[in-house]
């Protein structure tokens, strides 16, 4: 037995928020890029880390890209 909780068509008015991937998970959780967005997921701060400087140490998530990767896949 089905249930639906409306009998009409449902209209969504606005647009969708455009959302920019994580460096450290890859999820496209962040509002902004290299602002100090905090993914919603993984909590890295995208301070504007290149993917070249994966091994530099950041300073507002206190680990490196990839150390902050491999902690994170490993929650």
């Amino acid at each position: 037995m089905e249930k639906h909780l409306v009998d009409h068509d449902i209209e969504i008015v606005g647009e969708n928020e455009k959302l920019y991937r994580c460096s450290c998970c890859k999820h496209f959780t962040l509002n902004t890029v290299g602002e100090y967005s905090i993914c919603r997921l993984c909590y890295w701060e995208d301070d504007g880390t290149l993917p070249d400087e994966v091994d530099r140490f950041s300073h507002p998530n206190g680990s490196t890209l990839n150390d902050y990767k491999n902690d994170f896949e490993k929650r």
